[in-house]
């Protein structure tokens, strides 16, 4: 049996369905295509019972599940993945008797192609559109954002303080990068490059893969980055708490935005991740970022 993206194939309760999947069909199972995977979640949760079933693609987004907790999650994927790379995370919210969505970005999880057509504004109207149908249900919510959707998290934040309970950010992208490196993204859309290499499944654990594509759009990352610019400088005027994790390791996002946060924002925690990389969500730290977010949510429940 063959699964592509060992984060499915690393969880104990998918290991047990697969297992059965590929003895009884002595099929090959791969993630992209006929990946028959179903998480039976049923079971008593603070009183009430919850049932969830992950769906059959990884990369598809978790439309809204009820759990039986005052305040639901929104979680926000980054640049180039899709749900997939917050999978344990949400997995176990649902384990937790959370509510919980976690949308796919515009242009992800499809081809790179519909990608190198979307903006950062794009994203931003999604992430808007999802968490104002759950503040609709709630009056206020909770946000997980890794990388870019850390920095819709905190766009998301600074729009909605007074609806934004608490954030949970990983490795999230927040400080600007230097003026070359986006003299050189324009040099690069100049000369008719589209697509830069990718940056996805930075991950320390070997036998992970992230669920992202295999290059940058452009004219995408240079929206992104843009919007930092404009981000960055209002990060002190995030009042609600937060928990921040960040890789020691990380080849994607460097320590400048981790830094950032903790010296602007008002109520601010940071956990340092010592054994993941920028992916750290799938990552040999992914219970540590787990435990960690449903402690934090629990006290301020």
């Amino acid at each position: 049996m063959e699964v592509v993206a060992g984060i499915v194939a690393n969880d104990p309760r998918a290991r047990l369905t697969l297992r059965s999947f590929a003895s009884s069909e002595g099929a090959k199972v791969t993630l992209w295509s006929h990946l028959l995977l179903r998480f039976d979640l049923s079971r008593q949760i603070k009183g009430a019972t919850l049932s969830f079933s992950a769906p059959t693609d990884l990369r598809s987004e978790v439309s809204y599940i009820e759990g039986t907790r005052p305040f639901p999650i929104l979680f926000i994927h980054g640049y180039t993945g899709t749900p997939q790379t917050l999978y344990p995370q949400y997995l176990r919210a649902a384990e937790e008797g959370f509510s919980f969505e976690v949308p796919l970005l515009p242009g992800h999880g499809t081809t790179i192609e519909e990608m190198v057509e979307t903006r950062f504004s794009d994203y931003v109207e999604k992430v808007s559109q999802v968490a104002g149908e759950l503040i609709a249900k709630y009056g206020s919510i909770f946000v997980v954002g890794i990388s870019m959707g850390g920095a819709l998290s905190i766009d998301l934040a600074l729009k909605r303080p007074s609806q934004i309970r608490a954030m949970v950010l990983i490795n999230p992208l927040i400080a600007p990068p230097a003026p070359s490196f986006l003299e050189m993204l324009d040099q690069g859309i100049e000369s008719g490059v589209e697509i830069f290499p990718g940056v996805g499944s930075d991950i320390k654990d070997p036998e992970v893969k992230e669920a992202s594509y295999g290059g940058s759009p452009l004219r995408a990352a240079k929206s992104m980055f843009a919007a930092t610019v404009e981000l960055a400088p209002q990060v002190e005027k995030l009042e609600m708490p937060i928990l921040l994790f960040n890789s020691v390791d990380d080849h994607v996002v460097s320590p400048d935005s981790g830094e950032l946060l903790v010296a602007k924002c008002k109520n601010i925690e940071q956990v340092i991740l010592k054994n993941s990389f920028h992916v750290a969500t799938l990552d040999f730290d992914k219970e540590v970022i787990s435990d960690g977010m449903i402690s934090f949510f629990d006290s301020l429940q």
